[in-house]
């Protein structure tokens, strides 16, 4: 969990290890197995499977752990995601999921989510 992150304690370095330790083998099966034959998750496109693992695996760089490093597929298939989303889309995108935020913000501002998630259908 990044919520110490969000609410601006320190991360669990402990905490942190365990968790990492359970995501290796979603990150193996990614790797070895469903990037193995073809560019993206589910086609031979982006879709929306592909955003919805980019959004999840990305969390972790925002305590500093860079989980795409000993998974080559896997970090091939990072480049080719946002290299379909575009730089300002993906860096919106990072500003947006990894940066803490005041939760007072999406209620004082609901444009927000709701215009990142139009960007990205229109990428589709």
């Amino acid at each position: 969990s990044l919520l110490p992150h969000f609410s601006g304690q320190p991360v669990d370095p402990v905490r942190l290890d365990r968790l990492l330790e359970k995501l290796k083998p979603a990150l193996r099966h990614l790797d070895q197995e469903v990037l193995a034959t073809k560019p993206f998750l589910a086609t031979e496109q982006l879709s929306l499977a592909d955003l919805m693992a980019f959004t999840e695996l990305m969390q972790p760089t925002a305590v500093g752990c860079d989980i795409f490093q000993d998974w080559p597929r896997l970090a091939a298939w990072r480049a080719r995601v946002e290299a379909a989303l575009g730089p300002e889309l993906v860096q919106d995108a990072h500003r947006l999921v990894l940066q803490p935020r005041d939760p007072r913000d999406a209620q004082r501002d609901p444009k927000l989510a709701q215009e990142l998630v139009q960007r990205l259908l229109e990428r589709l």
